[in-house]
């Protein structure tokens, strides 16, 4: 499974929007971000990428060791969509395991 892991938040925001193709479809189905991040943080990121029409069907999980009920709330009003606390590696396998699954679904029912 391919993967790409970039160092700051404006930079992520670059290559997403880089990775369209000509019908504004990215490749990229899954995106993590933490909220302590330079530059910008995980929840301004967050709203960036899910006001982009083209971005925002990107499934998108904040993961962070902030993991509070206020940030939970704050990554959902930014439109996150999913919370999974740091050091919780069965819901991350989990999530990353559904949305692969979703994944093949979709690419499959293109392909019909």
């Amino acid at each position: 499974i391919a993967h790409t892991v970039v160092n700051s938040a404006p930079k992520a925001l670059d290559l997403l929007k880089s990775s369209l193709d000509a019908n504004g479809h990215s490749p990229y189905t899954l995106i993590f971000t933490d909220i302590e991040m330079p530059v910008m943080d995980g929840f301004t990121f967050t709203r960036k990428v899910k006001s982009d029409p083209q971005l925002a069907n990107i499934f998108l999980s904040v993961h962070s060791s902030l993991s509070n009920k206020s940030n939970e709330e704050k990554a959902a009003s930014a439109g996150a969509n999913d919370f999974i606390p740091k050091f919780t590696p069965d819901n991350i396998c989990n999530l990353v395991i559904r949305q692969i699954e979703k994944a093949e679904q979709a690419q499959h029912s293109e392909m019909a």
